[in-house]
């Protein structure tokens, strides 16, 4: 199961975080703010992602499911 999702954060981000955070394709925002959106494996890789949020010390603004790319396979898994 991949989902993808689009994370936005109350700080900029320099582009190396991108590969660290899971891959996610990180986009910095002129009002100072960054957007991170990606697939994502499973609910539990997404908390890991948040964890390292976290752990950079970033407020966390939102989280929104973009898409479930099992929808785009016919309910397949893939």
């Amino acid at each position: 199961m991949h989902i993808v999702y689009r994370i936005r954060v109350k700080s900029q981000l320099e582009p190396y975080w991108a590969d660290w955070l899971g891959g996610m394709a990180l986009t910095n925002l002129e009002n100072g703010e960054a957007e991170l959106e990606g697939s994502v494996e499973s609910q539990e890789a997404l908390h890991r992602i948040l964890e390292k949020i976290r752990d950079l010390n970033i407020g966390l603004i939102s989280i929104e499911q973009v898409e479930d790319l099992r929808e785009q396979n016919g309910g397949r898994n893939g």
